[in-house]
């Protein structure tokens, strides 16, 4: 959804998205309808206290990282 500032295509927009996701777990519509994985700093969180992992977001603590995976609705586009 986003990398680079200038490599991202609206990249404010997406920034935007961004932040209103991590604090609110409000998605943009498109990421509603595909596979999509969320990789965050993992600072210990309670990760059901996160509004942007669902009961089918699939978790996973690695190094420092928390992954968070979750499959598009009907569960095509890919899976963990």
């Amino acid at each position: 959804w986003s990398s680079h500032y200038f490599s991202t295509p609206h990249a404010p927009e997406a920034a935007e998205d961004l932040t209103r996701w991590a604090t609110t777990g409000a998605e943009p519509p498109a990421w509603r309808q595909r596979f999509v994985v969320f990789v965050a700093a993992d600072r210990g969180q309670d990760t059901g206290r996160l509004p942007w992992i669902t009961a089918d977001s699939h978790v996973e603590r690695s190094d420092g990282w928390l992954l968070v995976a979750r499959p598009a609705p009907g569960g095509s586009g890919g899976a963990p």
